[in-house]
């Protein structure tokens, strides 16, 4: 068994930035074929900063030990994660909460419009 890094890369020019695509191919068994098991796609990201923006950010890697790259992809990432965790979260003060579980726990009865579409469901069914 050996491993293989092939790098392909492939741009693509929106505007002033370009992608770069690297991937990383595993070679995981060697016989009279080559089995490629497993691809790793990466994409670059780049992004244009002013100078004291720059050394902020250098600053801070070297104080967590890091190299830029890796501090500004795990800043992005965990603030990224954030932002999706609060969106999907419902906040109740509460009132809104007890109101809630009460309509939940108690329904109100169906309305005249809610049985109409009850009917007009178990007709196409």
């Amino acid at each position: 068994m050996f491993t293989k890094a092939v790098k392909i890369k492939s741009m693509c020019q929106t505007g002033a930035n370009m992608l770069h695509r690297y991937v990383n191919l595993r070679q995981i068994s060697y016989s009279r074929s080559v089995d490629i098991m497993a691809a790793k796609v990466e994409t670059r990201i780049s992004a244009r900063v002013p100078k004291h923006v720059y050394e902020t950010l250098t600053r801070a890697a070297e104080l967590r030990g890091a190299t830029i790259n890796q501090f500004l992809v795990q800043s992005a990432l965990d603030r990224a994660r954030a932002v999706i965790e609060e969106e999907n979260l419902i906040r109740l003060d509460a009132e809104a909460a007890k109101r809630f579980f009460d309509e939940v726990e108690n329904p109100p009865a169906p309305n005249e419009k809610l049985l109409a579409a009850f009917r007009a469901h178990k007709e196409r069914l």
